[in-house]
């Protein structure tokens, strides 16, 4: 934000201050005047949003769906119109407005899914009709909506809606409706029982029935953080150095190597997983909104945005390509980067009970696992798949050194492969630590993120010895440039910056939320926040 005028600048900070203060109807008690600008000062729970966060929570740790329901409506609830709609025009709140769409659409999914298990199917046929219409590329509803025809005895009709995805799809994306769609027109031409709404289960007693939540309105009309935006751009008015940002989820935080802080976050799809970087762009895979999302690194801003065929759960560059692995339906899709076609090969068994799987690129061929122990090689340009078995659920994979180093969580082990002969090399296999998801090769070495140990473990491959780093609270990932190590630490919200050098960690980063995957890029740390 440009500097602006004394007279200018103080005409603006008393608007935002009126504004403020006229939201918080406390004659402005919570706006403090602290150098350089104004703090706000709320207490916990004041604002919507952390309302909003802690219903959703309730209802993912309510063990029946009609409490998971209840949390939800009254979550929704607080929604009134169009987020931010005051500042609308303002662009440091469109990254904002952008997240909590996305928020308030994952919620609205939890929502219907739990009234579908329910068997509330007819009453939610309207309002699916509607959320079809106003999101007709997001395939979840399109689903949903199905579902509910179906079970309302409306077959007839859920394959009509089928059809009307399929043309929509084809005619303004030039995609085929994805794996779960088509599977779900199958159930419904064969009557599939499975499709049936799930029993009732049985009445809870009289003193287990949670009380039903009032849903009174929030603290500030705007909706869901307008105060603590227009407190931070009176700041961002007065104060000549940067203000400390703030990373909201399903984003990506971007990491100054040079300071150790967070310096930008740009908006990624529902529930930012996998990242990679390649082709001069950096990838994110959407886990919830099964998308490929393109950011430019010199404008720190989304370029474009590319459906997929199912859930993203591994990313990787090379050979002129974006792949990206699948692993509940155990298949790899080719990206055009310029063009954003998208291919996708069959390597592994169908696998509904475990999502885990990754992609790398290296040794002249693309290497991806699945849950169901299969290691496949891919040929970049023919296309052809070669698949061998790799240890006990495999959760990662990387090509370094002259070798791949496959990350097996089963057995809390990395098997070493040669890329040539496609079988383990002479260092058949190391030890790691419990839970392990997260595995980077650099500095001579192979480092192994551990959730359940709170580790990092060092293999160096030629003295054949391991080492175990403590860092933060559920290490899910790791990534090595910028001469350092770094790890994303899925459970307390930070980055631990490790120094190869002496195997310690040098520089703790609070991102907030939580932190999935990493990549080391332009010159910057670039890793996926979730909701916690």
């Amino acid at each position: 934000m440009g500097r602006l005028a004394a007279g200018d600048r103080a005409r603006r900070v008393a608007g935002l201050r009126r504004r403020a203060t006229k939201a918080l109807g406390d004659d402005g008690a919570a706006l403090r005047t602290t150098a350089p600008g104004y703090v706000l000062e709320l207490q916990p729970g004041s604002l919507d949003l952390e309302r909003f966060a802690s219903l959703r929570a309730e209802a993912r740790a309510a063990t029946d769906n009609a409490r998971k329901a209840e949390h939800l409506h009254d979550a929704l609830a607080l929604w009134r119109g169009v987020p931010l709609a005051e500042l609308g025009n303002e662009p440091f709140a469109a990254t904002a407005v952008v997240q909590l769409n996305q928020l308030r659409r994952g919620a609205l999914e939890e929502r219907i899914n739990a009234e579908l298990a329910l068997g509330r199917q007819a009453e939610l046929i309207d309002e699916l009709d509607g959320l079809v219409a106003e999101h007709p590329h997001h395939e979840p509803f399109r689903v949903q909506l199905m579902l509910a025809l179906y079970r309302a005895g409306r077959q007839a009709d859920a394959l009509a809606a089928y059809r009307a995805a399929r043309e929509a799809f084809m005619n303004e994306l030039g995609l085929e409706p994805g794996a779960e769609l088509k599977a779900l027109e199958r159930a419904v031409l064969d009557q599939d029982p499975a499709l049936a709404t799930p029993p009732a289960p049985p009445p809870l007693e009289p003193a287990e029935v949670a009380p039903r939540r009032s849903r009174r309105p929030g603290v500030a009309a705007a909706l869901l953080g307008l105060l603590g935006l227009a407190a931070a751009a009176v700041v961002l008015l007065l104060r000549d150095e940067p203000a400390p940002i703030a990373v909201p989820p399903n984003s990506v935080a971007v990491i100054d190597p040079a300071t150790n802080e967070v310096i930008a976050t740009v908006p990624a799809g529902i529930r930012p997983g996998p990242i990679a970087s390649g082709g001069g762009s950096i990838w994110v895979g959407n886990l919830d909104g099964r998308s490929l999302t393109r950011i430019d690194p010199a404008a720190r801003g989304v370029a474009d945005t590319i459906s997929l065929a199912a859930t993203p759960t591994g990313v990787a560059f090379g050979a002129r390509a974006v792949w990206v692995a699948h692993g509940l339906t155990g298949q790899l899709s080719r990206v055009d980067p310029e063009l954003g076609g998208v291919t996708t090969l069959d390597v592994a068994r169908t696998s509904i009970r475990s999502a885990s799987s990754a992609v790398s690129v290296g040794a002249g061929a693309v290497w991806t696992v699945y849950a169901d122990a299969t290691l496949g090689r891919v040929d970049p340009a023919s296309e052809r798949v070669e698949t061998t078995f790799a240890g006990s659920r495999p959760t990662a994979v990387v090509v370094g050194g002259g070798s791949v180093w496959i990350l097996s969580s089963g057995d809390s082990t990395v098997y070493r492969f040669n890329p040539g002969t496609f079988r383990q090399g002479p260092l058949g296999r190391s030890n790691v630590g419990r839970r392990s998801t997260g595995i980077a090769y650099g500095h001579r070495a192979v480092w192994v993120a551990s959730r359940g140990d709170d580790v990092v473990t060092r293999i160096d491959p030629g003295a054949n010895s391991t080492l175990q780093i403590t860092v933060g609270n559920q290490p899910a990932a790791v990534a090595v440039g910028a001469d350092a190590v770094w790890v994303a630490n899925a459970g307390d919200g930070t980055v631990s910056r490790i120094d190869p050098a002496t195997n310690e960690v040098s520089a703790t980063i609070d991102v907030g939320h939580a932190p999935a995957g990493m990549v080391v890029a332009a010159g910057l740390v670039w890793t996926t926040v979730q909701e916690p």
